[in-house]
């Protein structure tokens, strides 16, 4: 097929409205329709009576003058010239995009005609709007979000909203462009999110990870808790990832405080049976993963039943308080693990202690609450309150032996009961340890 044919078939299938106008005469010029294609008459309701007539003849009054305009600039100005303009098409308003080629004489240089391509563009610059409110919308919610917001390229911040400046205390958000994530984090979460950060690029799209992790601020060297969640978004014509934080730091402090007080004894505060249980379990495990000792002491008030007969429960409790703060102030080491057991019977769990090191501490505990010289005429052992202490260790811990662990402390503890009471018993001391 060759060039002739093939503009012909162009010209009678697109839906482009083609028109050719010849100019006359000097500025201001006359432009008369030489040609036009069948697009041009669907579109425009006009027939081919317009041929050989000028645009003042067959356009509308209230376009004439524009079309006049932009016909005279394409030709002053001698080159191809676009433009838009709203238009109603049989009665609907359509936006179309002109094309103006002006044509000039070889010879005189003086014009001779315009060639136009008008195309209906209506949808694409509802698109265009759309996409252009959208982006206003999504600029307006992130310049107003609370949570710091902003874009990550391999390494580097190349955007992000006031809310994040606030959180890391910078001046402003331009402060942050060019800088690291990384630069704001605690040296021993960079690790962390930096396998993370390799993951999330590796998936590249898809639902991705929420995370925590701890951020230091900039002025205050304050450490804060945040809350992150990521997703891949066109940046700058590059696939790049958005990240959103929430500083989750006083929601991290009441989970703390409402776990901390989920492992308390609501009256002695001291660790609950729950968390003894845990402890004991995570201990057991240490000590068997280092092949070290632990020991064990259980101990109850003497005859407490009888204290609280005499001087009634609130009396009893304010006692209870008495005799555990007096254990934890003399427990030294973080490590040791001051317990309720049930009722007035308390544990005292005890890493990396042998049997020796444990009955020392068992005495001194005896020893403790003797000298409170809390009153307690009721007694059969002293005029004071007294506790009976029973001893257990392991020397080669491992998680089936806890329950005979506790088993004998216990028994250990009824012995030093039945021997008198405000005393210590060591199980392996005792003559029924091989029962």
């Amino acid at each position: 097929m060759d060039i002739t044919k093939l503009s012909k078939l162009y010209i009678d299938t697109t839906d482009d409205l083609l028109f050719l106008v010849r100019a006359t005469g000097s500025a201001p010029y006359e432009f008369r329709f030489e040609s036009v294609n069948a697009a041009y008459l669907r579109h425009t309701g006009l027939t081919e009576a317009i041929i050989g007539r000028t645009i003042q003849e067959t356009l509308p009054r209230d376009v004439v003058d524009f079309v006049q305009d932009k016909f005279t600039e394409a030709v002053d100005c001698r080159r191809t010239i676009l433009y838009e303009e709203p238009v109603t098409f049989l009665g609907n308003e359509r936006i179309v995009e002109t094309t103006l080629t002006p044509f000039f004489d070889a010879a005189s240089g003086r014009p001779e005609s315009l060639l136009g391509v008008t195309r209906d563009i209506t949808e694409r610059k509802r698109t265009e709007r759309f996409i252009r409110e959208s982006e206003e919308r999504y600029r307006t919610l992130v310049h107003l979000s609370p949570d710091a917001i902003f874009i990550h390229d391999e390494g580097e911040i190349v955007f992000c909203n006031e809310a994040c400046a606030r959180l890391v205390q910078a001046d402003h958000p331009d402060e942050l462009l060019g800088t690291n994530l990384f630069d704001y984090l605690m040296p021993d979460a960079q690790r962390k999110m930096e396998l993370l950060m390799q993951r999330i690029y590796g998936m590249g799209s898809g639902e991705l990870p929420a995370f925590e992790t701890k951020l230091v601020r900039r002025k205050t060297r304050e450490v804060i808790d945040v809350e992150g969640t990521a997703a891949f978004v066109e940046h700058n014509r590059k696939k790049l990832l958005q990240v959103v934080l929430r500083n989750v730091t006083k929601r991290s402090i009441e989970k703390e405080r409402l776990q901390r007080l989920s492992q308390l004894d609501g009256l002695t505060n001291i660790a609950n049976r729950r968390y003894f249980d845990a402890v004991m379990i995570r201990e057991v495990n240490r000590a068997r993963r280092n092949k070290l000792p632990i020991a064990l002491l259980l101990f109850d008030i003497d005859n407490f039943k009888q204290y609280n007969d005499m001087y009634g429960h609130l009396t009893g409790d304010d006692c209870l308080k008495r005799v555990t703060a007096a254990a934890g102030r003399m427990l030294k080491r973080p490590g040791d693990l001051l317990a309720r057991f049930g009722g007035e019977e308390f544990a005292v769990l005890l890493p990396e202690t042998d049997v020796f090191g444990a009955e020392i501490v068992a005495e001194q505990l005896q020893t403790t609450i003797e000298s409170l010289a809390i009153p307690h005429p009721q007694s059969d052992v002293l005029p004071v309150v007294t506790i009976s202490v029973g001893v257990s260790s392991m020397t080669r811990p491992t998680s089936a032996g806890i329950v005979p662990f506790i088993e004998r402390a216990d028994r250990a503890l009824y012995a030093a009961k039945r021997n008198g009471k405000n005393r210590v018993e060591v199980y392996d001391k005792l003559s029924f340890r091989n029962e």
